[in-house]
């Protein structure tokens, strides 16, 4: 079976049609986590994510702003150290990173997920994903931090589950994510869906 065909037995397990796109709703019990800041703001992000050595991996990250009147920036950074290796106000990519690391979405709508390629060992890691409102050029950054992180488990073989999103067709396979409004948990956050849209 071919990289494409792969893709789309995986599609065709997990995902439903939408007009113009396919759209994904997982299972309710899957494990998403939210840092939640007051009303302001929410965080949302998956527990766990599984990278195959030598493929792509998308790391969600989806927030929320109840009042967006300034400029918002995303940065990612890993457990150890508390190394930054992406920020998108300067376009900062950490040296390992460097050619293998992207944001993936629009981050007017609320969609600050990066991709990370050419997957190895190394990368093993949790991962968090921090977001900065900037109200006026004149103030400092309000940070919302991503209090909980995503562990990037990387193993080796070939793909077999969706949260590998197709690594070794990482052109052919999104990773999308929307919103909706069933609370999770009791804690006053929306739950958090999967969406994948593949290219005509």
């Amino acid at each position: 079976m071919g990289p494409l065909a792969a893709c789309m037995v995986v599609l065709g397990l997990w995902v439903r049609g939408a007009q113009g796109a396919v759209a994904a709703r997982l299972e309710a019990d899957v494990s998403f986590q939210c840092s939640k800041f007051g009303s302001r703001a929410s965080v949302y992000t998956k527990r766990a994510v599984i990278g195959i050595e030598g493929g792509t991996v998308m790391l969600p990250c989806v927030f929320s702003l109840t009042n967006r009147t300034s400029q918002v920036y995303v940065q990612w950074r890993v457990s150890r150290m508390s190394t930054i290796i992406f920020t998108s106000e300067t376009n900062f990519t950490e040296g390992t990173f460097t050619d293998r690391l992207g944001l993936v979405g629009d981050l007017g709508k609320g969609q600050a997920n990066i991709s990370i390629s050419d997957l190895r060992p190394v990368d093993k890691n949790v991962y968090h994903c921090d977001i900065l409102e900037r109200p006026t050029k004149q103030s400092n950054n309000l940070v919302h931090f991503d209090n909980h992180g995503t562990y990037l488990d990387i193993q080796e073989g070939k793909a077999t589950s969706w949260a590998e999103v197709c690594p070794h067709t990482p052109a052919l396979c999104k990773l999308m994510i929307f919103l909706d409004n069933v609370a999770d948990n009791g804690h006053n956050c929306k739950r958090v869906n999967f969406g994948m849209t593949v290219p005509k």
